[in-house]
């Protein structure tokens, strides 16, 4: 790496999707403070996007919340759990989000995201920590609730020159666009409960 990187991340949204359209008006709100012009940015989330239980999870295999986090410009998530059939219904779609499990990592430019450290210049580990750390080069990220954004700016080395924990405010207004493409994955989601209720 030759230039600074900020890593956003989520975590344990648990389905929640009407979080996502004012998250995502705090996410932008944040790059503008914590990004210079040009630098490079990427947004990830560390797991828990969708949980059994939540009835659009269970119909859509887990895929619902990933979807989501793709219009929020997600770069990857940790997606233990999904189906083979489920992860190539994703990766077929016109999707930008990998879905990291195990055997499925992410990479871009020297930077990886994996369960588990691997070789790159970079590795965020898609695992929540106790603390943000880079140790050689694997950086592993502090665990957020949802209502938060974790953010990591790394620089060349890799060295970690920062990590924050941000809580959104209560007063975050909702961005219009995302809270459609939430309003469209969960119609979609029915879709999917009824064709498998019939």
């Amino acid at each position: 790496m030759e230039e600074p990187l900020t890593i956003f991340y989520t975590g344990g949204l648990r389905g929640d999707l009407a979080l996502l359209p004012r998250l995502y008006t705090f996410l932008r709100a944040l790059r503008a403070e914590l990004t210079s012009a040009g630098e490079r940015a990427l947004l990830f989330d560390l797991g828990e996007a969708c949980v059994p239980g939540v009835w659009h999870c269970d119909a859509t295999g887990g895929r619902s919340a990933l979807l989501a986090l793709d219009a929020l410009g997600c770069n990857a998530a940790r997606a233990d759990g999904l189906s083979a059939a489920d992860r190539a219904k994703l990766t077929s779609s016109l999707l930008r989000l990998t879905p990291v499990d195990a055997d499925h990592p992410w990479r871009e430019g020297g930077v990886c995201a994996c369960v588990l450290p691997e070789p790159c210049a970079l590795c965020v580990v898609l695992a929540p920590a106790a603390s943000t750390a880079l140790n050689g080069h694997a950086l592993r990220l502090q665990g957020v609730r949802a209502g938060e954004i974790g953010a990591a700016r790394v620089g060349p080395g890799p060295a970690l020159l920062s990590a924050s924990i941000h809580t959104m405010p209560a007063s975050t207004l909702p961005d219009a666009t995302i809270a459609a493409v939430v309003d469209f994955v969960l119609d979609e989601a029915r879709r999917f409960a009824r064709r498998r209720d019939a």
